[in-house]
């Protein structure tokens, strides 16, 4: 016999196929297969917090980043503003030896 004939299930309860759901239900509870409402409204909440908290890191590495490349550019610009002091001042020397 076959399961999907009829009289395979004829030795089958309510009650055991009850017992046999409920047995079911509680494994993939249990293993995390299933979740209930609550815990997966905790654990979207937690989420979003998370989300949240990485957005605001964002937001300051951001700020940060910029800071950096301004800081880096006014470098940047007095450097190049004492290279052309110094060739200036070559080329002055330069001249007063020639």
């Amino acid at each position: 016999m076959t399961l999907p004939n009829p009289a395979a299930w004829n030795g089958i309860s309510i009650v055991t196929l009850m017992i046999f759901l409920t047995a079911g239900f509680i494994y993939l509870l249990l293993k995390g297969h299933l979740m209930l409402g609550v815990h997966h409204r905790q654990l979207m909440a937690e989420k979003d917090r998370e989300i949240a908290a990485k957005d605001a890191l964002l937001v300051e590495d951001a700020r940060s980043i910029a800071k950096f490349a301004e800081a880096a550019n006014v470098t940047t610009v007095t450097a190049e503003v004492q290279q052309a002091l110094v060739t200036a001042i070559r080329e002055v020397a330069q001249e007063r030896m020639s």
